[in-house]
């Protein structure tokens, strides 16, 4: 069986040349039973994510990376 693809959020700040993992208290947008574990999400909850980062921190550039990872 093969594992599900999942996302990864990352983050190009403007002094950095690379783009690192997006790492910060999830439970400010979800509740803690709703973060998956590692931090990779569905498509659909990756998209609104990336959204809501953009919204809040314009200035950074975000990215969704896809990861394959072991079942939700």
């Amino acid at each position: 069986m093969d594992a599900p693809e999942r996302y990864m959020l990352v983050v190009k700040y403007p002094k950095n040349r690379d783009f690192v993992p997006v790492w910060f208290p999830f439970e400010v947008w979800l509740p803690s039973h709703e973060i998956p574990e590692g931090n990779y999400f569905e498509w659909d909850k990756a998209v609104e994510m990336r959204a809501r980062l953009i919204d809040m921190h314009p200035e950074n550039t975000y990215m969704l990376m896809p990861v394959v990872a072991d079942p939700i």
